[in-house]
């Protein structure tokens, strides 16, 4: 799968890279296939209303099952489109969804722990294009639970998500989940004021994240803007995450690895996080300290030239993983949040194996610039000054 934009270019191969030359560009690469069809259906056709009154799945979902396998597009005009999340809209393979810009799908209120505003399961070939996708989180009726997600993905190939917004979801913005999911593409998609996550992803290989932002997210843990965190016997591997902007999460910006009782039987690997700008994170956590960045028990993965300013908690904390790099990254005035001697700290390496931290990543803290715990890793090259505690 290839991107091409005005001065970028990105190819999956094996694992995902993106060059011009020498150096990668802040220019938002275009995700999107040429159509290969040019047929289009609008729901209205089908009797969507689009008046934010009317229950409109039944008539979306038969425009998708018209438009499944050739190829075409089912085009969802401007308006309000109420959907019951508990049925939600499955989307097919060989289609394009696309969503004008003044196009909302709503969800209907309910109080159910899980639903799915928009889903693709088990599909390929699938694209989901432009305009916003919101769950009912201030008109939720129950309490408990947090799988109430606005597009999930699962068991699915060749998909591209480019330019939607998720927001006000009961759970998660986006969510990929097992069955693996493989050649994944998001570009230019917003996450805003999810409950659980901006995007959770536990099932992947070759997985694009590039020129998004998850912002705002809070209320129930891990509240991260992107959680990379494999379930038991699952996998992400291939994944690049790049030029997003990761603001005002209060569980952090990026955690990556598989939750603890899982450490040994989940894996990530191969995982590039790169050119990203992470602010304002861990602001509030329902479970302090937060991190900015928050690579754990993985192997073989690459954090590189983001920028990390005013998060509060830790930097960038490397935790149980081997044969990491950490290099070119400027971790800036994280604050004290939580207790811990590590708290404020730029970056925290723990009881990692092989890491090499190196190559003028810069630090200026209210902790120390780096903190070293049960850790052989590499520290060399760093710019470590300004910082309120020294080793």
């Amino acid at each position: 799968m290839t991107f091409q934009g005005t001065s970028i270019t990105a190819t999956f191969t094996t694992s995902p890279t993106v060059t011009t030359g020498n150096t990668v560009t802040s220019t938002a690469p275009t995700c999107l296939p040429e159509p290969a069809v040019t047929t289009t259906l609008s729901v209205k056709d089908t009797g969507a209303a689009g008046d934010g009154i009317a229950n409109d799945t039944n008539a979306i979902q038969a425009a998708v099952n018209q438009m499944a396998g050739t190829g075409g597009t089912v085009l969802v005009p401007d308006g309000v489109y109420m959907i019951n999340a508990l049925v939600g809209v499955q989307l097919k393979s060989s289609m394009t969804f696309r969503l004008s810009p003044g196009a909302t799908l709503r969800a209907l209120p309910n109080g159910s722990d899980s639903y799915r505003v928009l889903a693709i399961r088990s599909a390929s070939n699938v694209n989901v294009v432009g305009g916003t996708i919101e769950g009912e989180r201030a008109a939720h009726t129950g309490t408990t639970g947090e799988a109430g997600h606005c597009l999930a993905l699962s068991g699915s190939q060749n998909i591209v998500v480019e330019g939607v917004t998720a927001k006000n979801c009961w759970g998660d913005g986006f969510y990929l989940g097992g069955p693996s999911n493989s050649k994944v593409s998001f570009c230019r998609v917003v996450a805003d004021n999810n409950r659980r996550q901006g995007m959770s992803v536990t099932s992947a290989d070759g997985l694009y994240v590039g020129f998004s932002v998850f912002k705002n997210t809070a209320g129930t843990l891990p509240e991260a803007g992107l959680d990379i965190e494999p379930n038991l016997g699952e996998t992400v591997t291939n994944a690049l995450v790049t030029d997003n902007l990761f603001d005002n999460n209060a569980g952090g910006g990026i955690r990556i690895g598989p939750a603890g009782r899982d450490a040994a039987t989940t894996f990530v690997t191969k995982t590039v996080i790169q050119n990203n700008t992470i602010t304002n994170n861990g602001l509030g956590s329902l479970s302090p300290p937060s991190f900015a960045i928050r690579l754990a028990s993985s192997v073989g993965n690459t954090l590189r030239n983001n920028l990390l300013k005013n998060n509060a908690g830790i930097g960038i904390g490397v935790v149980s993983t081997t044969d990491s790099v950490v290099t070119g990254n400027t971790v800036t005035a994280t604050a004290f949040a939580g207790t811990g001697p590590a708290i404020g700290s730029g970056i925290v390496l723990s009881e990692d194996k092989g890491t090499i931290c190196t190559a003028n990543n810069v630090t200026d803290n209210a902790g120390y610039g780096i903190f070293k715990y049960l850790s052989d890793a590499l520290v060399t090259g760093n710019t470590v000054t300004g910082n309120g505690r020294v080793p």
